[in-house]
């Protein structure tokens, strides 16, 4: 049972997809059309590279973008230390998931920031625990999923599995286009573009094209003229 309402989107796809930089434009949008969006980061790895790095963590990134100066811990509840998959890297700093706490902090989000942005890890099949995948999770959320592709020919397969993974537990599921590269093959994007749409058996929202270096706000105008159907979607549920 979802207790958010409608006003609660999980962001997902493989790593370094593009989740964060989509997630930031949506908050950035959501507030020129005057609402109060948030966003959470709820299982985050690698905080000792980072640091090393002087890098932000999404956390702190979300929490910048969001009104009201959330509280880091409210963002991203739980973070572990070393670039591992989720369940191995919580497990080395001694993190035991604690559901009903993470449930509690989506619920005080939700309460002041709508709608709410939740950006999951890398991969659906990505253990967060020993019983729990990334997507056994995101179905308990039972809300709408917004599926970053990457019109890379390496990912293609892999991809495909994703996106097989979400028709056959009947979720409600939107795919977009992130673009990372200049584009080199039309051909190869063509044949993506269609296999992937097949294979879900709908249409893809659109695709942002390479521009990198853009801010959030430049990037928020941009998802008008590409995704305009994605907005409809979120505006609309």
């Amino acid at each position: 049972m979802n207790l958010l309402g409608n006003k609660r989107f999980l962001v997902a796809g493989l790593p370094q997809s593009g989740k964060t930089t989509l997630i930031l434009a949506l908050l950035e949008r959501a507030k020129m059309v005057g609402e109060t969006p948030g966003a959470i980061r709820p299982f985050d790895v690698g905080q000792l590279r980072r640091n090393a790095q002087e890098g932000f963590s999404d956390g702190q990134i979300f929490q910048a973008a969001m009104q009201g100066n959330p509280a880091e811990t409210l963002v991203s509840p739980f973070l572990a230390n070393e670039v591992y998959p989720v369940e191995l890297a919580f497990r080395r700093d001694g993190i035991t998931l604690n559901w009903r706490y993470l449930q509690d902090r989506l619920a005080i989000l939700a309460k002041h920031y709508q709608p709410l942005f939740v950006e999951l890890p890398g991969g659906l099949m990505m253990p967060l625990d020993e019983e729990t995948t990334n997507l056994a999770w995101a179905k308990s959320l039972n809300s709408p999923l917004i599926y970053a592709l990457r019109p890379e020919a390496d990912l293609l397969t892999v991809q495909m599995a994703e996106v097989a993974l979400l028709k056959a537990q009947n979720l409600n599921f939107h795919l977009w286009i992130n673009n990372l590269q200049t584009p080199q093959d039309g051909d190869f994007l063509f044949y993506f573009w269609e296999k992937l749409e097949a294979l879900a058996g709908q249409q893809i929202e659109g695709m942002l094209p390479f521009a990198p270096g853009l801010s959030p706000e430049e990037r928020a105008q941009t998802l008008g003229q590409h995704l305009a159907g994605l907005l409809a979607k979120i505006d609309g549920d």
